[in-house]
């Protein structure tokens, strides 16, 4: 019942949504809702079969697990990561599917540590914050003095 309401819930109020694109109506034949392990994804494929656009994938109980766009089947730009309650976990830059950039990982709606990823690899500095409040209180700065192994946001849970 609960992965019919899910079905329901994306047909009815995202479809529609999707289906406006920079103010332009998109071609709704080439959307895709598919389901993959143990969530949904929604987004366009181009006429090659590659994911497009703005994506957002689902954790089975429709609370959303990840959102951000494709680029010929890459993942590019900023992508945000959620945990199971739909709390923001991390913003990660991807270059051609490869995490480059500063990576934000969050607790509590706030940035509790930057760390600066090239090539999918971290790489120099890391920053880590403390708060009392609202308010930062610290920040760290520490450089990592060697390549630590490449990260696979995907395989992270918490």
């Amino acid at each position: 019942m609960k992965n019919e309401n899910l079905m329901y819930y994306i047909c009815v109020c995202l479809i529609p949504l999707l289906s406006l694109q920079c103010g332009k109506k998109v071609n709704t034949e080439k959307l895709m809702i598919q389901r993959e392990n143990s969530f949904y994804c929604i987004g366009h494929v181009d006429s090659r079969g590659y994911r497009t656009g703005y994506y957002q994938h689902y954790y089975e109980d429709g609370v959303i697990k990840k959102e951000g766009f494709y680029v010929d089947g890459l993942k590019e730009g900023s992508w945000k990561y959620y945990d199971t309650i739909g709390g923001l976990m991390y913003i990660a830059p991807f270059v051609k599917d490869t995490l480059n950039g500063s990576l934000l990982y969050f607790k509590d709606s706030r940035v509790e540590e930057i760390v600066r990823v090239e090539s999918g690899i971290e790489t120099g500095m890391y920053i880590t914050f403390k708060y009392k409040d609202q308010t930062i209180t610290s920040a760290d700065t520490f450089f990592i003095p060697t390549q630590a192994p490449a990260i696979n946001l995907d395989m992270i849970m918490w």
